[in-house]
């Protein structure tokens, strides 16, 4: 059965019922680094930490060379003519500048992309921002043309890893200038990396983490869902993959002749609801009807893992106080006439699952749907993301979809800073230049709620997806199987995709075994289905 592409339809999107509240946002990105204009040569004689707000991190392997540092004076070629820079913008004009701001603004980066051609060499081979080649043009920086937020980051962290604090400094000012949350994807890139930067350098990350942003943690909840809701309609970088998902599901229960068993599915992922209702349509014009009893267990994800305080949680994945969207989607399901169970497990990391939390039954079909969660591993242990990988084959799943961010790693090591960096910098270059299409270029709350969750992958070093390749190894090695998409689930994701900007595109990979999600020829994110290896005798759930 094909999934319908219209995931938003009106009768589907019933259990989103209710006014919808609105209220003041709190101020994004409310300038916690300077409230006042710059007039003065001054500013080069003060120390970093007095105009930014900022000390060196402890923890940073080149802390004590930025702490220890003298008053920074002018950076010789780098140094900026105080008349080439604006004037610090309000949030009211900087979407639309004047023609005289839009020069002074092409000035600067002109003058700043020319220094940084002179001198980022030597700050790459003493900072360690490798970037090797990678599949598709343009990834590197300075072939990146129009993108000069990321050639401003990149060389500022690298200056960071390599304990160039002049450099650090000027980059770090010049980046405060231009700066906007809500310019184009550019400055607002600018932004949101400025903001991590500081983050890294500060003593206390924690305070500076929630500091200014709208997150989903910081909304209302009908706000929240709202901002869900249009994020779905206008953008398919959630859409299109919980398409995918779903028609695997029905892939999945198709195969299996006996119409009188419960269907399972393990919710590990990001929708907050909005992946269902359409998957629940779809089962009540299934031939034969729904399963007698669907079963959906929820993991909801936590604010802190294993009482680290300084844990910043999975982009997307963590809602407001107060939401729970359980009791609209079983009103809905009702109306569906489908028998829907929902449990959700709170305050659960992925390392404490098991088959007895999840409540399994070797009488019902299982599956696991991990979507945009499991990269959240990536800063345990081997030993430990194997493990889990193993625990989720013991629970025996009929199939497991496994959807994440498709960023491929084009290092062999990603263990310095600048290089991790730059990495998450590509990343959210790709979700802010795709919002500001499904947005228009307009400026709205909800987008803002968006890009600030997932300008969240900035700070939260410790976790990076590495990539589709990656993850079939590590499946494989854990006694899974790649199985291919059936034809209704590659037609659905077509015509789905129709609905939205014509620069996103569908790859199908490895004869239908992966479908890819790409933005103006750049891998976004990928979907699998994995089933067990007949093979594999890892197994030690029993029935």
């Amino acid at each position: 059965m094909i999934m319908e592409p219209n995931s938003t339809s009106d009768h589907t999107l019933d259990w989103f019922e209710g006014p919808v509240s609105f209220f003041p946002l709190p101020p994004f990105l409310d300038d916690p680094y300077s409230s006042s204009d710059i007039h003065e040569y001054q500013l080069w004689d003060q120390d970093i930490t007095s105009h930014y707000q900022i000390d060196a991190n402890p923890n940073s392997p080149n802390a004590a060379n930025i702490a220890s540092s003298t008053p920074l004076e002018p950076c010789g070629s780098n140094n900026l003519s105080l008349s080439d820079l604006p004037k610090k913008r309000s949030a009211t004009d900087e979407s639309s500048l004047k023609p005289s701001q839009s020069h002074k603004h092409k000035k600067i980066k002109s003058r700043s992309m020319n220094n940084e051609a002179e001198n980022g060499e030597a700050d790459r081979k003493s900072g360690g921002n490798k970037k090797g080649g990678t599949k598709g043009a343009g990834n590197n920086c300075n072939n990146k043309e129009g993108r000069w937020a990321e050639q401003l980051l990149n060389p500022c962290a690298a200056a960071i890893t390599g304990g160039n604090v002049n450099r650090v400094q000027h980059l770090l000012y010049v980046l405060h200038e231009l700066a906007s949350a809500t310019g184009d994807a550019n400055h607002r890139l600018a932004a949101h990396g400025l903001k991590a930067l500081v983050h890294h350098l500060s003593p206390s990350p924690t305070s500076i983490t929630t500091s200014g942003s709208i997150t989903f943690a910081s909304t209302e909840p009908r706000f929240f869902q709202k901002s869900l809701l249009k994020f779905y309609e206008v953008s398919p970088w959630f859409s299109f993959p919980n398409n995918i998902a779903n028609a695997s599901i029905l892939q999945v229960l198709g195969e299996d002749t006996n119409n009188s068993r419960t269907l399972h599915i393990l919710d590990i992922g990001v929708s907050h609801g909005m992946q269902w209702p359409t998957f629940l349509e779809a089962l009540s014009r299934r031939p034969g009807g729904p399963p007698p009893l669907v079963r959906l267990t929820v993991v909801t994800a936590s604010s802190t893992e294993n009482n680290d305080q300084n844990y910043i949680d999975t982009p997307f994945s963590i809602g407001p106080p107060g939401d729970n969207f359980s009791s609209r989607l079983l009103g809905f399901a009702q109306s569906m006439n489908v028998n829907l169970q929902i449990n959700r497990l709170h305050n659960y990391s992925l390392q404490t699952l098991n088959a007895q939390s999840v409540d399994i039954s070797p009488d019902e079909i299982f599956v696991v749907c991990a979507q945009f969660r499991l990269h959240q591993l990536n800063h345990h242990t081997l030993d430990e993301r194997s493990e889990f990988l193993k625990m989720l084959r013991s629970m025996e799943p009929k199939g497991v979809i496994l959807s994440d961010n498709n960023m491929e790693c084009c290092c062999n090591c990603c263990g310095d800073f600048a290089t991790g960096f730059s990495r998450r910098v590509e990343y959210l270059w790709r979700f802010l230049d795709s919002t500001s299409s499904a947005f228009k270029g307009r400026d709205s709350d909800e987008r803002r709620v968006m890009e600030g969750e997932a300008a969240k992958a900035l700070i939260n070093l410790r976790e990076m997806n590495d990539g589709k390749e990656k993850w079939c190894e590590r499946m494989k090695e854990a006694g899974f199987v790649g199985e291919v998409f059936g034809e209704d689930t590659i037609d659905g994701g077509r015509a789905l995709l129709r609905k939205y900007d014509s620069n996103w595109e569908m790859k199908v990979e490895d004869e239908n075994a992966s479908v890819e999600l790409w933005w103006k020829g750049q891998p976004v994110s990928f979907c699998s289905l994995w089933k067990l290896d007949g093979n594999d005798q890892s197994s030690t759930f029993t029935s």
